[in-house]
């Protein structure tokens, strides 16, 4: 099969079940290209999203670590937050000295290198520890 041989699913209905500024889903009845019908698919929408891979002048990673509730438990997750209205991807590549960055759809990607925490920042406010993790 040749990616022009995919072709795109028919919505024949679809219901949101909550909009919040953080979430949104909803439930569709689609059509398949062979005609099947998949009554209930559900689909999670996010605003445009930044994910940052961190790395110091010494070569850790900088990561994060909070508590999920959704998980119960603390974990480690790559520095990241929702990209506010007006705001691009250079924003955020500016802001972190970034070298590098790739587009997934609405999630941006960056890698930073020789960047270090700030003291008193936004992430000091926001209940999570900042973490050096060796490679």
């Amino acid at each position: 099969m040749k990616p022009e041989d995919i072709k795109p699913w028919k919505i024949k209905r679809s219901e949101y079940l909550v909009k919040r500024p953080w979430l949104t889903a909803r439930r569709d009845v689609v059509e398949l290209p062979d005609g099947r019908e998949i009554p209930e698919y559900y689909v999670l929408e996010y605003p445009d999203w930044v994910n940052v891979i961190a790395i110091d002048k010494a070569g850790n990673f900088i990561m994060e670590k909070q508590y999920r509730h959704g998980m119960q438990r603390m974990s480690y997750e790559l520095p990241c937050g929702v990209m506010e209205k007006g705001e691009t991807p250079l924003h955020h590549l500016i802001a972190c000295g970034s070298e590098h960055s790739q587009v997934f759809g609405r999630i941006k990607v960056l890698c930073a290198s020789r960047v270090a925490p700030i003291r008193g920042s936004v992430f000091s406010q926001a209940n999570l520890l900042v973490n050096l993790l060796t490679r």
